[in-house]
């Protein structure tokens, strides 16, 4: 498979070797890690359930919730972590949506949160 196929979404795998997702499972998941956050102070359970719901979201295709999901997990980390590294994956995906749709402003936003957040992670790196 080639660069260009796969920034069209082109892949050799079939639809049928991807595992299906219960749609209403992970929504109920979502639903109580809300409830958790909701109800807790503590920064690690807090951090972890913000990543946990990121990660459902992304499996069921709601990037945009992923990526909120994950944004504000980076509030509570000094370093890089797993957030940084599955919202690049995010905004990537969202770039890559905007350009086969031809939406070149979401893309070019898209590309400054990847700029941004590498910035903020070699800074973070190199300060720290």
């Amino acid at each position: 498979m080639g660069l260009f196929d796969w920034l069209k979404g082109k892949s050799e795998t079939t639809d049928s070797t991807k595992t299906e997702i219960n749609v209403e499972e992970k929504k109920q998941e979502i639903e109580n890690l809300n409830e958790v956050l909701v109800n807790t102070e503590d920064t690690e359970m807090i951090k972890e359930h913000l990543n946990q719901l990121g990660k459902i979201h992304f499996e069921i295709e709601n990037i945009s919730e992923a990526i909120d999901s994950w944004e504000k997990s980076l509030e509570y980390y000094d370093k890089p972590g797993y957030p940084h590294g599955k919202l690049m994956e995010a905004y990537t995906k969202k770039q890559t949506e905007a350009w086969k749709h031809g939406d070149d402003q979401a893309s070019e936003r898209y590309a400054e949160k990847i700029d941004a957040l590498m910035k903020k992670n070699k800074d973070s790196i190199r300060y720290n």
